[in-house]
């Protein structure tokens, strides 16, 4: 043990405020608002009263990229 474990990690795949998707329900945008030790806390995108919605990396999925 010593002070890097409280050094954040770079293992994450998405970024704070990035707009991602839940694999389960892929048609709603939800923004990343932190990540720790390995789980991404979210909020849904214009919804301000909703609670954070909590998900692991394997969880997510990146929008398609539009052609």
């Amino acid at each position: 043990m010593g002070i890097d474990q409280f050094k954040p990690k770079k293992d994450n795949k998405y970024k704070e405020g990035e707009i991602v998707y839940a694999k389960e329900c892929p048609s709603i945008p939800l923004v990343i608002r932190r990540y720790v030790h390995r789980v991404y806390y979210c909020k849904i995108v214009d919804d301000k009263e909703e609670d954070e919605l909590v998900y692991y990396e394997r969880e997510l999925i990146q929008p398609l990229e539009k052609a």
